[in-house]
């Protein structure tokens, strides 16, 4: 009697598994393949005050020190936007700020995946390491690693 209680679970454990993974979906898209299923803008607008500030736009974080610019032009606000051009990755801040007192620095996180080109009007694959670099003013800079 024991047998067939122990024989009956296990039974009713495959039949729930197998019932299970014959209903369920299983999607799964290579990335480098040209299905892009969320196409994604690294579009961000920030406001910076006078003090010591990180913000992430995609796959980068910006770190703004307190006193980077004037006093008189806190608070500020910049349109921060990643995207390719030509196969080349760029960030773009707007407004363009001529001089910094000091430099704001840029951190790329590795990142593997699908980033609009403005030149080809699609969005490309790209592979980008991690590396930090600083900036003396802002408005567009392109990533050479």
């Amino acid at each position: 009697m024991k047998m067939t209680k122990y024989v009956q679970k296990i039974m009713l454990f495959i039949i729930v598994a197998v019932m299970l993974f014959s209903f369920t979906s299983i999607n799964t898209i290579d990335a480098k393949s040209n299905e892009i299923d969320e196409q994604a803008l690294f579009t961000e607008t920030i406001t910076i005050y006078n003090k010591t500030t990180k913000f992430d736009v995609g796959f980068v974080r910006v770190d703004f020190k307190k006193n980077f610019i004037p006093e008189e032009m806190y608070p500020i606000t910049f349109e921060v936007e990643l995207y390719a051009e030509d196969g080349e990755i760029y960030i773009e801040f707007s407004p363009d700020v001529e001089e910094f007192f000091k430099d704001v620095t840029i951190h790329v996180h590795a990142f593997e995946g699908y980033i609009f080109d403005v030149s080809a009007d699609e969005y490309i694959y790209v592979d980008v390491p991690n590396f930090v670099f600083k900036v003396p003013h802002f408005s567009r800079w392109c990533f050479v690693w």
